[in-house]
């Protein structure tokens, strides 16, 4: 290996740790609140949460006057 190609190595590894060091910290919530207003932590409960709460938006509370039953997608453009 030549000694530019090392140099290009080292300068894309010192580029990436300094990338590193001063990128933006984005914290994550792993919390989600339950219908009870619970705090719900595990991986497979928070799943099955956002389940109850997707189902809960797309149910026909009678409220709605007009309800779509088919959904097409023109492909004539």
């Amino acid at each position: 290996m030549t000694t530019w190609n090392k140099q290009i190595k080292l300068g894309n590894k010192l580029f990436k740790m300094a990338g590193l060091l001063t990128r933006k910290f984005h914290p994550r919530l792993q919390c989600v609140n339950s219908q009870t207003g619970d705090c719900i932590s595990d991986t497979k409960s928070i799943g099955e949460r956002w389940k109850e709460y997707c189902e809960e938006l797309y149910m026909d509370n009678g409220d709605n006057k007009e309800v779509i039953l088919e959904f097409t997608v023109n492909t004539q453009i």
